[in-house]
């Protein structure tokens, strides 16, 4: 029988309070990692996703084209250390409900993060917050060296669906947590029986009204939490 639950994170928005890939693309620009023209661009597109113009999807299929292509002959060794160097200096914005869930709820449940972010953050993220592990985007890397190609993307929310379906198979949905923002999260959310819309934007609070998922902003979340791990077992 399988006993092990499990709780899901998205990053941006949700575990991060900003979009976490443009801080950091900025920080490769300023630090001579990554070309001008691809961090405009990169502003850009989150730029038309803030206003509307562009869907998360789109901005994040255009961003993981064009990211990528920029790092391209990069050594994976320095954009790695590049990463840690901005979590420990300006990628400080991880609301606190994540590290204090993710310590509440690592004795019973594996903690991922699920995000369409580049491995490099996704691999720095889930090591700063100790959590079990993450699935991200995967940037291709040929003998130590970014080829500027995409071996695999979680863009989609159903590239997102297909990655829960997966980790379900050994984990029991009853007891189980998610936590996301917007509608690319929706099949993560309905994969647990306590999804958790924190602070989503105005498409995914219509769904969570209609289903009745919860909706908290990010000082509830831990209160909530507590309030499930202590309801008697079945």
């Amino acid at each position: 029988m399988i006993e092990r639950k499990i709780a899901l994170y998205d990053i941006d928005k949700t575990s991060y309070k900003d979009f976490l890939l443009l801080d950091l693309a900025r920080y490769q620009f300023k630090k001579g990692i990554l070309p001008e023209s691809i961090f405009s661009a990169i502003e850009r597109d989150i730029d038309l996703c803030t206003k509307g113009i562009l869907t998360y999807p789109e901005m994040a299929h255009n961003v993981l084209d064009y990211w990528p292509k920029g790092l391209k002959g990069k050594r994976l060794e320095d954009v790695v250390n590049n990463a840690k160097e901005f979590f420990q200096t300006e990628g400080k914005k991880f609301f606190s409900f994540v590290q204090e869930s993710i310590n509440l709820l690592n004795p019973s449940h594996d903690t991922y993060f699920i995000t369409a972010q580049p491995q490099f953050v996704a691999e720095e993220v889930t090591r700063i917050h100790q959590a079990t592990g993450y699935f991200s985007t995967i940037f291709e890397i040929k003998d130590g060296v970014f080829s500027g190609n995409v071996s695999s993307s979680l863009a989609r929310k159903e590239d997102k669906g297909n990655v829960i379906k997966v980790l379900m198979i050994d984990h029991q949905k009853e007891g189980s947590f998610a936590f996301g923002d917007s509608p690319n999260d929706i099949e993560m959310l309905e994969g647990v029986e306590y999804p958790i819309c924190v602070n989503p934007n105005d498409e995914l609070k219509r769904v969570a009204t209609e289903r009745d998922w919860k909706i908290k902003n990010p000082e509830e979340v831990v209160g909530y939490i507590r309030e499930v791990l202590k309801k008697p077992k079945s």
